[in-house]
Order: structure tokens, then C-alpha cells, then sequence
């Protein structure tokens, strides 16, 4: 199976077809049930349809196959919790993502998810860390 599968879900999140990513995505999560980067889509859309505990699911699957070493589940993470107001795991996870990739610092100050949250002291103090 090609990565076009992966090409699309990516394009539908970015498009904010989230309905569309979760109707496309069931036949390949069947198939491979097992890959962190279909939970991850999956638990990108459940989590800005609003729908966390399904998002939850999808994300600590994808924390889980990836073995904890991808920075973007760790992402996502910290925005399921940005969005039930969890401040101190949003933190958490936002170090951790920072941790395997300092390059996601970018993607964290710029995402909507993270600017109610004023997160910059948290990174500071995340990346002073490192």
C-alpha cells in the first residue's frame, strides 16, 4: 500500500473536512490497525469535531505505535488536553513532543490550539530542559 492513503488524510485535516478524514480513514485503519500515523490522523479529527474521548483513544494508539518516539501524536496530545482544559498535561505533552523534535516549537507557539493557553513560559522552561 502506497502512502497516497496517508497524502489524503493529511490534506482533508488541513482542509478541515474532518468528517471526510473519519469516513476515508475506517477502511485503512482495518486494514492496519497497528499504524500510528492513521490513529493520528483519525485522533486529529475527533479532536477538532469536539469529540475527545474517541480522540483519546486514537491518540494514546498512536503515542503507543509509534512507540513514543514521534513528536506529532505528542502534539496532538497536548491539544486534547488544550481543549478539555487540562493545562498541566497539555504542558506535559507539549515537552515531550519538544523533547523528540525541538523543531516542532514553530508548529506549538503558531497553532490555535495553544494560543489561549500562553504557552511560551512552558516552553521556555521545556526547552531550557533539554
Amino acid at each position: 500500500m502506497s502512502v497516497e492513503w496517508l497524502l489524503k488524510l493529511l490534506a482533508l485535516n488541513e482542509a478541515g473536512r474532518f468528517d471526510e478524514v473519519l469516513r476515508e480513514a475506517k477502511p485503512i485503519a482495518e486494514k492496519r490497525p497497528r499504524d500510528y500515523a492513521v490513529r493520528l490522523q483519525v485522533g486529529r479529527a475527533l479532536v477538532a469535531l469536539g469529540e475527545l474521548k474517541r480522540a483519546k483513544t486514537e491518540l494514546d494508539a498512536a503515542v503507543k505505535y509509534s512507540k513514543g518516539l514521534a513528536a506529532w501524536p505528542w502534539f496532538y496530545v497536548a491539544a486534547l488536553h488544550a481543549r478539555s482544559g487540562e493545562k498541566a498535561a497539555m504542558t506535559a505533552a507539549l515537552n515531550r513532543a519538544l523533547a523528540i523534535d525541538p523543531k516542532i516549537e514553530n508548529a506549538i507557539r503558531t497553532s490555535p490550539w495553544f494560543a489561549a493557553q500562553k504557552v511560551d513560559d512552558e516552553l521556555e522552561a521545556g526547552m531550557n530542559a533539554l
